[in-house]
C-alpha cells in the first residue's frame, strides 16, 4: 500500500521530467558518433516547420512559433514528457547507444526512499554527439527548456535571471527533489537551447558572444515565404559541458554523494582507470573560457576549481 501511494505521488510529478542517466560507468567503451543522424533529423524538422508555416500564413512569426512548438518541443510518452528528438534517441535502433541498468550504475547504493524515481524509471541511454558522451535527456533540455527560457527573455527577463531560474528549477524541481541528482550539464544544454532559438527566430543577441542573432539566423522571409538560410548542426552547441562526466553532478544530500562516490571508487579499483569527475580536468579550462560570463551559473564547482 505504501509503495503504491509513493508511486501514485511521484509518477505525475516525474512526468514533467526527462530521465536521469549515468555517464560514468561505461564511458571508456567505444561508441559510434551520431552527429550526422541527429543533424539530419533536426534539419528535416526545420523543413517541416517552414512548410507548415508557409502553407498557413505569410511570414507570420506567430505561425512559425506555433509550428516550432508543435514540431520540436515536448511530447507525452507514457508518464514522461520528452522532446521528439529524445524519443528518437531512446527508441531508434539506427544509432549506437550505451544502456546502463540501475543495479550496475553509480547510483546502485542509493535507496528507494532516497530516490524513488531512480529505482522506478530507467536511466536514459548514452550517445556520442560530436564526440561528446551525453544522455538522451539532453535533447529535452536543449529543446523544451531552451525554448521556454528563450521566450522568457523575449518577455523582458535578463540572462542572469533566466539562468538563476534554470538553476533553481534543476536544484528544487527537475532533479534535486525528484531524483536527488542536480545536473550542471542540464544547465549547459538549457543555455545552448536558448542560443539556438534566438538564432532560429532571429531575435536578441547571443548570450555568449553578444552578437546579434540575425547574423547566424536560420530563416528569412523572402517573397512572402520562410526560407532556410543554413543547415542546423549540433556541433555549434554540444560541448564537454553537456557531459556529466566532465561537468559534474551535485546531489541532494551528503549521504547520496557518499554512496555515488563509493560506487565510483569501486569502478576505479576494478579497472585502474579514473572515473572521478571531471574525468579529464584539463577540458574544464576551455569551458571556463567559453562560458566566462556565466560559468558560475552553469558549471560544476569541480570544473570551476580545475
Amino acid at each position: 500500500m505504501k509503495l503504491g501511494l509513493i508511486l501514485f505521488l511521484i509518477i505525475p510529478f516525474h512526468s514533467l521530467f526527462a530521465s536521469e542517466m549515468d555517464s560514468i560507468t561505461r564511458r571508456y567503451e567505444s561508441i559510434s558518433d551520431s552527429l550526422l543522424f541527429f543533424n539530419d533529423h533536426m534539419n528535416t524538422k526545420i523543413a517541416h516547420i517552414i512548410n507548415k508555416a508557409n502553407e498557413e500564413d505569410v511570414c507570420s512569426l506567430d505561425t512559425l512559433d506555433k509550428w516550432t512548438r508543435k514540431t520540436l518541443t515536448a511530447r507525452v510518452d507514457k508518464v514522461f514528457i520528452f522532446s521528439p528528438l529524445q524519443l528518437i534517441a531512446d527508441k531508434s535502433n539506427k544509432i549506437d547507444k550505451l544502456h546502463i541498468k540501475f543495479k550496475d550504475s553509480i547510483y546502485k547504493y542509493v535507496s528507494f526512499l532516497e530516490s524513488p524515481v531512480l529505482q522506478t524509471f530507467p536511466l536514459a541511454p548514452l550517445i556520442s554527439l560530436n564526440g561528446h558522451l551525453i544522455g538522451s535527456d539532453k535533447f529535452s533540455h536543449f529543446l523544451n527548456l531552451g525554448y521556454e527560457y528563450f521566450w522568457r527573455m523575449q518577455k523582458g527577463d535578463d540572462l542572469e535571471n533566466v539562468l538563476n531560474y534554470s538553476k533553481f528549477l534543476e536544484k528544487y524541481f527537475w532533479g534535486g527533489i525528484s531524483t536527488g541528482i542536480i545536473s550542471h550539464a542540464d544547465l549547459v544544454a538549457n543555455l545552448q537551447g536558448l542560443r539556438f532559438f534566438g538564432r532560429f527566430f532571429s531575435k536578441g543577441v547571443d548570450p555568449l558572444t553578444g552578437d546579434d542573432n540575425s547574423l547566424r539566423a536560420y530563416l528569412d522571409c523572402r517573397g512572402n515565404k520562410w526560407v532556410q538560410l543554413r543547415e542546423f548542426d549540433f556541433s555549434e552547441y554540444v560541448d564537454q559541458g553537456w557531459d556529466e562526466g566532465q561537468n559534474c553532478n551535485a546531489y541532494r544530500t551528503k549521504r547520496i554523494t557518499r554512496k555515488v562516490k563509493r560506487a565510483i571508487k569501486e569502478l576505479e579499483r576494478r579497472s585502474g582507470k579514473n572515473y572521478s569527475c571531471p574525468i579529464v580536468p584539463t577540458t574544464c579550462k576551455a569551458l571556463k573560457i567559453k562560458y566566462s560570463n556565466v560559468m558560475k551559473l552553469i558549471l560544476s564547482p569541480e570544473c570551476l576549481g580545475s
